[in-house]
């Protein structure tokens, strides 16, 4: 009965501590929240309630590790695999739990982030500084986003600014090997209903050589020999605020543009410039308790310019225009339903020469782009090669001139000359041989009861 009783004591006294946030010794302690997470089911839950296998990377593990760029920062996590075409700024390809690149999809504030034309997203691109949260769901989510999440669905949330009434400035300098250099400036504050965003840094780095040199004597590697680094640099703004009504509806946007250059080693091209955008809006209210409704637009834009050396070789132009229209609805107490439309259509211009590209887009070529003339020479050079193999092919006559049907002697005549000096000689001899023919020969059929007469 004592040992009964002694027992009950203690676990009560347990109990009290653990609902106080008291240990044993009367000390107050730290209570761990599990992190709510949106990307599972497109609704707010508690990672422990997500059937799915998820990672959360926060801005303190930003901060913590430090690194230059995503492929840095998401190195290591169970499922995620990295290619890298070589050195920082270069295409990078993502591949979560062995699923091809094009099957992950990448989220922006909810935008989705990708190529029309190759597919992928420029992970490269997305400045680090940015970012103020990551959230990795494994396994496949084309149930809620579409085909493009087979693998999985990785969304990045952008800084925004605190709710405490102040203003937060912040600067980070950094410098590393390679001639890595990296800059970062940014301005956030807010209050209880409204909050703000502005930051812009640069990144500019030596890189190193992509493909060894004999590579291509062995037919290995990029199959071009160019001894050099391939430097690469990326300029980055964003922006974003949002404003709470008392009555809970809330409306939120963002902007992020990234601006890069790249080098690398290729004999068709090797250096690019890149633009990639992305902004979006969101609008939240309830008309009643128990029903969420939720709308949302976004773009994203993406263009790539290729050069050889100096020369302007061609461009590659993307743009995605977004629009859903999200329900939540709590039809028990555990219970939800989510439906609504959501639309996603696909735009895609591309062009190769420097005098197609305004009349296949409507869209002017970015100002942070500098393309050089072509020499004169090299035009005039151009050109009679083009008039050279013109005039090897000889033209085909028609096909009335050709055989001389139909037409008058004096008719036949003219256009005999005017063949021989447009055509050579042998191809001459030969279009002029079934006539020749049938001249010598007996007239037969309409041609002779025409010359007969009635």
């Amino acid at each position: 009965m004592k040992k009964t009783l002694l027992a009950s004591l203690m676990l009560a006294c347990a109990t009290g501590a653990g609902a106080t946030g008291l240990d044993p010794s009367g000390q107050d302690r730290a209570i761990s929240l599990e992190p709510v997470i949106v990307t599972a089911t497109r609704t707010p839950i508690d990672i422990g309630d997500s059937l799915s296998s998820v990672s959360v990377i926060s801005r303190a593990d930003i901060e913590r590790l430090q690194p230059v760029s995503i492929a840095d920062l998401l190195t290591g996590l169970p499922g995620v695999s990295f290619a890298n075409a070589g050195g920082y700024g270069q295409q990078t390809s993502l591949f979560l739990r062995g699923a091809n690149s094009t099957h992950t999809l990448l989220l922006v504030d909810g935008v989705r982030v990708a190529s029309v034309s190759a597919g992928l997203a420029a992970f490269e691109q997305i400045p680090v500084e940015q970012i103020e949260r990551i959230e990795i769901v494994r396994g496949p989510r084309s149930s809620l986003y579409g085909a493009d999440a087979i693998g999985g669905v990785i969304q990045i949330f952008t800084r925004r600014g605190s709710r405490d009434g102040g203003l937060e400035p912040s600067l980070a300098l950094t410098a590393g090997t390679d001639k890595l250099l990296r800059g970062q400036l940014g301005l956030s504050g807010g209050s209880e209903q409204g909050w703000y965003n502005l930051g812009a840094g640069s990144q500019y780095t030596g890189g190193i050589n992509t493909c060894r040199v004999g590579a291509a004597a062995a037919f290995a590697g990029c199959f071009t020999d160019e001894p050099d680094r391939d430097p690469s640099r990326n300029k980055n703004l964003s922006a974003s605020g949002g404003y709470r009504w008392d009555n809970g509806a809330e409306l939120t946007g963002t902007w992020l543009r990234s601006l890069g250059e790249a080098h690398f080693d290729g004999s068709y091209q090797n250096r690019w410039r890149t633009v990639q955008q992305v902004a979006g809006s969101t609008f939240g209210f309830r008309p009643l308790q128990a029903w969420k409704s939720t709308l949302s637009v976004g773009q994203n834009l993406d263009r790539y310019d290729n050069y050889e050396n100096a020369s302007f070789v061609g461009y590659i132009y993307s743009r995605r225009d977004q629009a859903s229209w999200q329900n939540d609805i709590n039809l028990a107490a555990d219970l939800l339903l989510t439906s609504g439309p959501a639309a996603d259509p696909r735009r895609r211009l591309a062009g190769r020469a420097h005098r197609q590209r305004h009349r296949l887009s409507r869209h002017p070529p970015p100002r942070h782009r500098r393309v050089r003339a072509v020499p004169g020479h090299v035009r005039a050079e151009r050109a009679g090669a083009l008039r050279a193999a013109r005039q090897e092919q000889p033209v085909r006559p028609p096909r009335h001139r050709r055989t001389g049907l139909g037409l008058s002697l004096r008719q036949r005549r003219e256009a005999h000359r005017q063949l021989r000096q447009r055509l050579p000689r042998a191809h001459l001899q030969r279009s002029l041989l079934p006539l020749r023919q049938r001249q010598s020969g007996p007239e037969t059929g309409d041609l002779a009861q025409r010359r007969a007469g009635p």
